[in-house]
């Protein structure tokens, strides 16, 4: 019996072919949800007799949640802000640590593949080939797992569970990179000239 290739033993379903505009769609819809959800928390002092509005961090703190819209707001603004000192020749202070820079540069990313996925849905893949939206789906999966991990062992690790907006857009990059992995080998599988992504 002889070998198959490997696109020939695993292909997609017919439905992620077929649907591929609406689960893109959908993709779409819960990086907004991501967003909306809590990606940090903001302290504030308030003494162990009083309530918290949200959750007790200890026994002088409580926590509020921030959004993801909040923190690509933080990343971008301290990516411009070293730009903008760097080009004006002023030197950078106040180091920040591997966990920090790693957050900030992963904040920034966050956005890239959703955008991807928009214009693919705009421009019916004309000027974005699939192994490309592959790439950016699998940068940010494993961004996410490798930031989950970093923030686990680190002193940035907030009560992790409750930063459920982080953990959603990791569980949707995998969701998207498998979909968009078996959509590329599916058209890799036709003839030249006749994928469309």
């Amino acid at each position: 019996m002889k070998e198959q290739a490997l696109y020939q033993t695993w292909t997609p379903t017919p439905w992620i072919v077929e649907y591929k505009s609406v689960w893109r769609k959908a993709v779409l819809l819960v990086f907004l949800f991501c967003l909306i959800s809590p990606w940090a928390m903001d302290r504030i002092h308030v003494p162990a007799p009083n309530n918290c509005s949200w959750w007790r961090v200890d026994d002088d703190f409580c926590a509020t949640p921030l959004s993801g819209f909040w923190a690509l707001f933080v990343g971008y603004s301290i990516v411009i802000g070293n730009v903008l000192h760097m080009t004006g020749g002023a030197a950078l202070g106040g180091g920040r640590s591997f966990p920090q820079i790693l957050w900030i540069f992963w904040i920034v990313y966050i956005p890239l593949p959703a955008l991807a996925t928009l214009l693919l849905l705009t421009v019916h893949g004309r000027f974005l080939p699939q192994r490309f939206q592959v790439a950016l789906w699998a940068l940010a999966a494993v961004g996410g797992v490798g930031l989950f991990l970093v923030l686990a062992f680190t002193a940035l690790g907030e009560p992790l569970l409750r930063l459920w907006g982080v953990w959603s857009y990791v569980l949707l990059s995998v969701t998207a990179f498998y979909l968009e992995v078996r959509l590329w080998i599916w058209q890799r599988s036709r003839a030249p000239g006749q994928s469309t992504a």
